[in-house]
């Protein structure tokens, strides 16, 4: 793995792989804007410490996992002390991609903060992304049950269907 700055990184052309787009927003949309500044804080103090994979074609870099630091790279929000900061980089092809590496970063991100999620909306948003395919190849079912999603989380079930439509 190699070492980057963030301003090295962001004067290239950083994207979200468009296979794993749809995880992003979920990110985006349903779970940083829940967890809180001190949350926020802790997940991005672990994108400087997490490999970072790009699937990197010609001037366009495209981001494999690591979140937080696509949403941190496209801030304008960068301290002198921030910038001085390396995160770690690995490069793989188009076909070594594997859905599973931003799928477990995202499902360990829910599981760190579900008590101010709303499990359900972000389960629903889950099911509606994973194929038959992509399925099979994490599960090695046809479907994402409840029953999977809540053992990948820590939760019972009985929590999962006793937990209010909205955040808590």
């Amino acid at each position: 793995m190699d070492r980057i700055s963030i301003p090295k990184l962001q004067k290239n052309t950083v994207t979200i792989h468009p296979d794993i787009i749809s995880l992003f927003d979920i990110y985006v949309k349903h779970i940083r804007p829940s967890m809180g500044s001190h949350n926020i804080e802790m997940e991005q103090n672990r994108a400087f410490f997490r490999p970072t994979l790009f699937i990197k074609e010609k001037t366009v870099w495209s981001m494999v996992n690591n979140f937080e630091l696509y949403y941190f790279l496209k801030s304008f929000k960068i301290d002198q002390k921030t910038a001085r900061k390396d995160v770690s980089i690995g490069s793989i092809s188009e076909d070594q991609l594997v859905f599973g590496i931003p799928f477990y970063e995202l499902i360990d991100i829910i599981a760190r903060y579900k008590k101010s999620l709303d499990i359900k909306l972000i389960y629903s948003c889950l099911n509606e992304i994973l194929t038959t395919s992509i399925n099979q190849e994490l599960f090695n079912k046809n479907t994402f049950p409840i029953t999977t999603f809540c053992q990948l989380i820590n939760i019972n079930e009985q929590t999962y269907h006793r937990r209010p439509e909205s955040a808590l």
